[in-house]
């Protein structure tokens, strides 16, 4: 029809151009005829472009007819499949809480080995895990305490034993002298004083544990108090060889002086405990800028490397040497809340029949409130 006008127009235009017409072409038959056939054809074509438009138009209203009710049925299904969705959802989520409500009540009348299947989405099985891992910690942590007892139960029976030794003599009638009284008093002093170290040190862990460790901070210089502590040791031994390294000049550092030297104390008297024959030990003190470094080092009997990871645990000790070496294995528990509580941190580095060195790190400058639990009293 397009190409129908076209020809048309052509023939139009060819006509007024032979016949020398003006572009209206009025006037020549074959022009106007040529020019009607056009416009009629064009009228043709006007109409069948409404007709298709008309044809469109009910398509798209046929579409949105089936579009709504499309969505109709779907709002039907929808509303259906509620108690569906409903009931999906209680098995998905309110059976696992519902075991895991019984499990809390089963692990809170002593049945401490309850567990609850990990199931249902990802937010519930995260609640579940979390109660699985802390069932399993708690019977551990009850192991660890009883362990504890134990071993306090054990350290103060030697010294009860002496005690009750010395008390059943003093009361002999064939005990005499006052040499011999002295002797036994002497014993009993001894002991107690043992079980009030022992008291002390149970007391020191408990604090410690609960954040409540009073610092008194004071500046003081560290190489001071480590020469002090290596003289004590040194008087202590008889004179063994403790061989201390310090700084050139004067070390300030902000601690709580009887706590550093319990920490000191700890560390010089296990390197030579825990070196037989005699061994030299090292002691030696410097500064990094940041922080004051502390190391003790022993040619002794060093730690196996599977309980590395455990000498800092209350009542911790070797096995290879708890019953050859007295000790109640809460020194270097105690040493390492207090070096935490000034803001630093211990490390050890050991191997079997090569030594030990320990390394204490304190920060130069006052610990922030917020980077301690421990209490401090200006």
């Amino acid at each position: 029809m397009i190409a129908s006008v076209r020809r048309h127009v052509d023939n139009y235009l060819a006509a007024v151009r032979r016949r020398g017409l003006p572009a209206a072409g009025g006037g020549d038959r074959e022009a106007t005829a040529a020019r009607q056939s056009a416009i009629n054809d064009l009228s043709r074509l006007i109409e069948l472009d409404r007709r298709l438009a008309e044809e469109e138009e009910s398509l798209v209203l046929g579409h949105d007819d089936l579009a709504t009710a499309a969505a109709v049925s779907a709002a039907g299904l929808l509303v259906s499949a509620v108690p569906g969705i409903t009931l999906l959802g209680r098995a998905l989520i309110a059976r696992p809480l519902s075991l895991l409500r019984e499990a809390v009540t089963r692990f809170g009348h002593g049945a401490l080995d309850v567990r609850v299947p990990e199931l249902g989405p990802r937010e519930v099985r995260e609640v579940l895990v979390v109660f699985n891992e802390v069932a399993a910690t708690l019977p551990r942590q009850r192991e660890s305490q009883l362990q504890m007892l134990a071993a306090v139960v054990h350290d103060l029976r030697s010294p009860l034993g002496t005690i009750q030794t010395a008390a059943d003599l003093l009361d002999d009638p064939s005990v005499q002298g006052a040499s011999e009284v002295s002797r036994l008093t002497s014993v009993i002093t001894r002991q107690v004083g043992r079980m009030n170290r022992l008291a002390g040190d149970l007391l020191d862990v408990a604090r410690a544990e609960a954040g409540a460790l009073d610092l008194r901070l004071r500046t003081h210089d560290l190489s001071a108090l480590v020469s002090e502590a290596v003289e004590v040791h040194r008087q202590a031994s008889r004179g063994r060889d403790i061989a201390l390294s310090l700084p050139s000049a004067p070390l300030a550092l902000p601690c709580d002086e009887q706590r550093i030297l319990q920490v000191l104390d700890n560390l010089i008297g296990n390197a030579l405990k825990y070196s037989p024959g005699g061994a030299e030990v090292g002691v030696a003190v410097e500064s990094d800028g940041v922080d004051a470094v502390i190391e003790v080092v022993d040619r002794g009997l060093g730690i196996p490397a599977d309980e590395l990871e455990r000498i800092f645990d209350p009542f911790c000790r070797s096995r290879a040497t708890r019953d050859a070496i007295p000790g109640t294995g809460l020194g270097l528990s105690i040493a390492r809340h207090i070096v935490a509580a000034h803001g630093g941190r211990m490390e050890v580095t050991s191997a079997p029949g090569e030594g030990s060195m320990f390394r204490v790190r304190l920060p130069l400058e006052k610990v922030a409130a917020a980077e301690r639990r421990p209490r401090v009293v200006a």
